[in-house]
């Protein structure tokens, strides 16, 4: 390429370069420029970049990382060059549309490597990690050696099944409007959760390159559940993260949408969102890192050993057959999914959760995760029409008696509860006991304790501080010992107007002993 320069005709570019299409993002609007680039060793070579990245001489130097000969000094002569071509080319070049994330567009379904449907639309990944992650999502053997080798292996086996199920079921988080939730096995080693892992992510691709490690960022997760979009993500071993950032991982996954993080240059970039299925494993549950009822509230924790005792001979053969069937599965289910009417659907999940919530009678976090429970059991359902799974869906009701039995890290509001009472034993001397006792310094409240008293009255202001510091959530825990009727309130708020023993009436928070007994 050359340029007149002081009109003297001087070469700037060592090979040739155009433009031979424009990509639209699907998402974003955002023009892209297919550049076709011959450099100086004679090679052809194709890449997709931003129209900005075209139009500007500072970022049009980036594609020297790949190997284009851009510079400080011809960076001017190239981006008039593409600017002067692309309005010459105007109306003559072909137009395509693109998505940085897979998932769901308009009525189909996309694939890294195959669009299920009839829009014209392809995968574009944002980065090399990207493309890297996504080359994963391939497929090996059919869905019938599928279905024989390796599902049927556990298909009877109620915790690995579920966990499974989850696999499927994240398309069905958009479907049926459910906010993205998680599914982990929680348990201590060489119990098969990550092999169950991998049977999951063997829905989709190679499991050896699709599931990733909790040795990762909040920016990590979010980047990758934004590309995922509404396939599963996939994070093993918690013991591998750091466990003061996983809460904010799992609140933010949950969310469904980046967080906000502002944006030091001009424009804004678009903030990406997921509607998926997180599927964890690790030793220590989730819940376990947090004690806010929010995150309890959006986890299934499976604690079980997915197959069961005394099965290393089944695993040994799952792991070996896995190398050599995968990726069909989840394929043929979006398939099959985009051809459904999903009213009909809805109204079946709307009567399973009816159920589970039935089931889960006074657990009132437990309740909030009947929506999630009968997803994963619609998703069973549904893989019975469309590959005859022949799965026995009853076992789902027994998975979910074992997670109301196993509810202690789950009940956060009940835990907090118990923990406050315990603190009130011991330390029953920080309480005015009776009219005749001395003023306190630093009293927690009023409790007749030497005479069966069926209330101890506390300070807000302690209560707060004693759940806050042992790591509750204590707006939202007080919130729910409401609705379970642990504390004495007034017709509105948490507290009730109280007089107390030394004198002098003071809005307090009233512990409801007869009930608080009930559940110690």
């Amino acid at each position: 390429m050359y340029a007149y320069i002081k009109e003297v005709k001087t070469p700037v570019f060592y090979g040739s370069i155009g433009i031979l299409g424009l990509y639209v993002n699907a998402d974003s609007k955002g023009i892209n420029y297919e550049l076709g680039v011959i450099s100086d060793n004679n090679v052809f070579r194709t890449t997709i970049q931003l129209a900005e990245t075209c139009s500007n001489t500072r970022k049009i130097i980036e594609l020297a990382n790949l190997g284009i000969p851009v510079t400080s000094t011809n960076a001017k002569y190239i981006v008039d060059y593409l600017n002067d071509l692309r309005y010459l080319q105007r109306g003559k070049l072909k137009v395509s549309y693109f998505l940085e994330r897979l998932g769901y567009y308009e009525n189909s379904f996309v694939l890294p490597n195959e669009v299920i449907g009839q829009d014209k639309i392809t995968f574009v990944p944002n980065s090399e990690g990207d493309k890297q992650y996504a080359d994963g999502f391939t497929n090996k053997g059919s869905i019938e050696d599928w279905k024989e080798n390796v599902f049927n292996l556990i298909k009877e086996k109620p915790f690995a099944l579920t966990y499974v199920l989850a696999s499927f079921a994240s398309l069905l988080v958009k479907k049926l409007e459910i906010d993205p939730f998680i599914v982990e096995l929680s348990g201590n080693t060489s119990r098969g959760k990550t092999i169950c892992m991998k049977i999951a992510a063997s829905v989709w691709g190679n499991p050896n390159k699709i599931t990733n490690s909790w040795n990762t960022t909040l920016v990590g997760v979010e980047r990758r559940a934004s590309m995922l979009h509404n396939l599963p993500l996939f994070l093993d071993d918690t013991k591998k993260g750091k466990g003061k950032e996983i809460p904010s991982i799992v609140y933010q996954f949950t969310q469904g949408a980046e967080r906000n993080r502002g944006k030091l240059e001009k424009g804004t970039k678009k903030t990406g969102t997921w509607e998926n299925i997180m599927l964890s494993t690790g030793e220590k549950k989730i819940t376990e890192f947090s004690h806010d009822a929010g995150v309890a509230g959006r986890v299934i924790t499976l604690t079980e050993a997915p197959f069961g005792d005394n099965a290393t001979e089944l695993v040994d053969s799952i792991e070996m057959n896995m190398s050599q069937y995968f990726g069909t599965a989840g394929k043929s289910f979006a398939n099959w999914l985009t051809q459904q009417e999903i009213e009909t659907w809805k109204e079946k999940y709307v009567d399973l959760r009816k159920q589970y919530i039935k089931l889960a009678e006074n657990n009132t976090v437990v309740k909030r995760l009947a929506k999630y429970m009968s997803i994963l059991h619609v998703s069973a359902l549904m893989l019975n029409e469309c590959f005859d799974a022949q799965i026995q869906d009853c076992m789902l009701y027994d998975v979910w008696g074992r997670m109301l039995e196993d509810n202690e890290e789950v009940d956060k509001p009940k835990q907090a509860m118990v923990y406050l009472y315990e603190q009130c034993l011991m330390n029953k001397l920080k309480f005015v006991k009776s009219r005749t006792s001395h003023q306190l310094y630093d009293t927690w409240g009023d409790w007749q304790y030497e005479n069966n008293a069926d209330k101890i009255i506390m300070y807000p202001t302690k209560v707060e501080k004693l759940l806050n510091d042992a790591g509750y959530d204590a707006k939202t825990v007080i919130s729910e010992w409401k609705k379970n009727e642990w504390i004495i309130t007034d017709s509105k708020g948490n507290k009730k107007t109280q007089r107390l023993l030394l004198g002098g009436t003071k809005k307090m928070l009233v512990i409801n002993l007869p009930k608080i007994i009930e559940i110690v």
